[in-house]
């Protein structure tokens, strides 16, 4: 069992001299000579990437300190056998052509980042943070402004994804990609003004078989697309703050506000998709289709408890749109003050045109009013027999 950043700090203290550098030249001898304990006392201009190979270090900063790339240098690679712990230090202005702008982590490594923040970085994928068969754990730290064409502040293939008590903010291409059977797993955290152009899920894009469990967190004010709708149009963004595309998620006790997107303002569920949420709120999302919630193409989403309250959606359903081939079912889940449609959600035949849509929801009507009539039919025996037991 791995022990905590906190506690593998303080064994490395105990039992391995202390390394203070102040300059990224004696940083970087520093992490040649694989010390396992390196404190940055200054800030510090990165002028090529520094590397850690097969090396277990903990590389913290007295004050809080800066490693800067100018916008020109990727800042750190971590690769290998290596059990790193990033503690109390700054990454800013780090750049790749291909991926990780500020910090690559691959082939197997293990990596904490505790009370960090990357801000200002850019790459093709993974603006922040790329990480390919590894574990990441990210703890109280703040990755917000970077930017990439997916996964604005952290990418993940393959690997395992820890996020607790951070904050993800302002990220352009979406704050977390994940994809590749990744396992990603976020408490108590923070998702707030990301965008993402293409494809959607401008919080936490999840794909190809891969797995996202949310307990707790928010979810504010993301969005995904941008572009003007068009229903003949190829690609839809799909999910200002989750899109699931073949892949899992279980969202719990948590808060989705103020997401925008084609499809599925808040999340969108596509390619047989699973999602279940529970004790979740869903509120003031805005689409052109599902305000908050968009479930098609095989999808499947379950709910307990959660409220789904004042979404709104352009042409059909304001508080979500399922369509036919897809399944939903519900226990205590409330739909309230939804536009344009009050009922749970709208349903569409597979294939079906935009002329449709209303001939959809009248049926839709129907079914409600027929379970209305169920429900009175089912009162008024249950007055019969009371009286007849008089």
């Amino acid at each position: 069992m791995r022990v905590s950043g906190a506690v593998l700090a303080l064994e490395l203290v105990l039992t391995t001299a202390m390394k203070t550098v102040e300059t990224f030249e004696s940083l970087r001898s520093a992490l040649r000579e694989k010390e396992e304990v390196v404190v940055l006392t200054s800030d510090a201009t990165v002028r090529t990437t520094l590397f850690v190979n097969n090396h277990n270090v903990s590389l913290s900063s007295s004050g809080g300190n800066w490693l800067d790339g100018l916008d020109g240098a990727q800042l750190l690679v971590i690769t290998g056998e290596s059990d790193v712990l990033l503690e109390d230090l700054g990454f800013r202005r780090g750049f790749s052509s291909g991926s990780g702008g500020a910090v690559s982590i691959l082939g197997g490594a293990t990596v904490e980042i505790v009370r960090c923040t990357i801000t200002s970085s850019s790459a093709d994928v993974g603006g922040a943070v790329y990480v390919s068969t590894s574990t990441l754990t990210l703890v109280e730290s703040a990755i917000s402004s970077n930017a990439a064409r997916f996964g604005g502040a952290v990418y993940s293939s393959e690997s395992t994804v820890e996020v607790a008590d951070s904050t993800l903010s302002s990220n352009d291409g979406g704050a977390l990609v994940a994809t590749q059977s990744s396992h990603v797993d976020c408490k108590r955290s923070v998702f707030e003004e990301n965008r993402k152009a293409q494809k959607g899920g401008a919080a936490i894009h999840v794909a190809k078989t891969s797995v996202v469990t949310a307990s707790e967190c928010v979810f504010r004010s993301n969005a995904a697309g941008g572009a003007p709708f068009d229903q003949d149009r190829n690609t839809l963004a799909v999910g200002g703050h989750v899109a699931l595309d073949a892949s899992t998620a279980a969202l719990t006790k948590s808060i989705f506000e103020a997401g925008t997107a084609d499809k599925g303002g808040a999340v969108a569920v596509t390619a047989g998709s699973s999602l279940t949420t529970a004790g979740c709120t869903f509120t003031k999302n805005a689409a052109q289709l599902g305000g908050a919630i968009a479930v098609e193409d095989h999808g499947d989403w379950t709910d307990t408890g959660s409220a789904i309250v004042d979404n709104s959606a352009d042409m059909e359903g304001g508080g979500a749109y399922v369509t036919a081939e897809s399944t939903f079912s519900s226990k205590h889940t409330k739909f309230s003050n939804n536009f344009p449609d009050q009922s749970f959600a709208f349903l569409m035949p597979p294939g079906a045109a935009p002329t449709d849509f209303r001939r959809g929801r009248r049926i839709l009507s129907l079914l409600a009013a027929e379970d209305d009539q169920q429900q009175q039919q089912q009162q008024q025996r249950l007055s019969s027999s009371s009286h007849q037991s008089r």
